[in-house]
């Protein structure tokens, strides 16, 4: 229903009619449910939700409005890119700085892709880090709509595995049906964390 946020499209369940607003505001009582729990009880006010990066002003209103609907007071809409290179940075910043991939000390332009849930999300970000203090701004943003999601995933899995079996000479029926599928399970989590 995400695809159709922002439009007049609806789904009929029984007798009841939703739209993807309706859907997102399930998705996020849920989550607020999850987080108050998490937080013994205590009231979640403000909330960033990330958003494809193609997100339309239809599509970002209403994914706004849905959260304030269900009781959020401050809502933070964010480029989905934008956060993966966050939690990029976060990865960065735990580590020494002689395994640190990129030096974020002086202004540097990096690339994103973001291969989510059904679409390849694109992003041309200049970062600087300054300490704990990360300065973004967002150069070029654009999707490519025939990529991502879980089929992606299911590839890399179905490559990596066949690389494995070559490497050792095995045959795919030689392996136990349950052992495939966990093998698969495990490369898909892989594949997730690579993209």
């Amino acid at each position: 229903t995400k695809r159709y946020i922002g439009s007049n499209k609806i789904w009929r369940l029984g007798e009841v009619e939703y739209t993807s607003k309706d859907v997102a505001k399930q998705i996020l009582k849920t989550c607020r449910d999850s987080m108050r729990r998490y937080n013994q009880g205590k009231n979640v006010e403000s909330v960033t939700i990330t958003v494809p990066a193609s997100f339309n002003t239809d599509q970002i209103k209403d994914t706004k409005d849905a959260a304030l609907e269900i009781g959020f007071k401050n809502v933070n809409l964010i480029p989905e890119p934008t956060s993966a290179l966050i939690d990029f940075i976060n990865e960065q910043s735990n580590l020494i700085e002689i395994q640190r991939q990129v030096d974020l000390t002086k202004s540097t332009r990096i690339l994103v892709f973001d291969l989510g849930g059904g679409t390849c999300d694109i992003a041309i970000v200049d970062v600087i880090q300054n300490g704990r203090k990360v300065e973004f701004t967002e150069v070029a943003i654009g999707r490519y709509d025939e990529l991502g999601g879980i089929d992606f995933d299911n590839n890399v899995a179905l490559v990596k595995l066949n690389e494995f079996l070559g490497k050792y000479s095995l045959d795919y029926n030689s392996i136990d049906k349950e052992d495939r599928e966990h093998m698969v399970r495990h490369l898909r989590i892989f594949s997730e964390k690579a993209k």
